[in-house]
């Protein structure tokens, strides 16, 4: 695993002057998180999805399509508590 802070949009923070100890603070840190086979672009600073990755969300998207509409709606909502929950 590999871990990327980029602080381009950092718009506060209290680094500079905060004492041993202190709690930092950051605004606007963006963090990605690369698993194997993911990658990232330096210089575009992009994230690079890993081939097994595209091909698993494929295949849930093919098998998504096949839901009927109405079992669609269901799906999505049992999601969605999943997620906020």
């Amino acid at each position: 695993m590999v871990i990327i802070l980029d602080g381009r949009d950092i718009s506060h923070t209290n680094i500079s002057y905060a004492e041993t100890g202190t709690p930092l603070c950051i605004e606007n840190l963006r963090v990605h998180i690369l698993a194997k086979g993911n990658g990232f672009l330096l210089k575009e600073r992009k994230f690079v999805i890993s081939k097994s990755d595209l091909k698993r969300e494929k295949e849930i998207a093919v098998k998504e399509s096949k839901i009927k509409p109405e079992n669609r709606q269901k799906k999505k909502n049992k999601a969605q508590k999943i997620i906020y929950t």
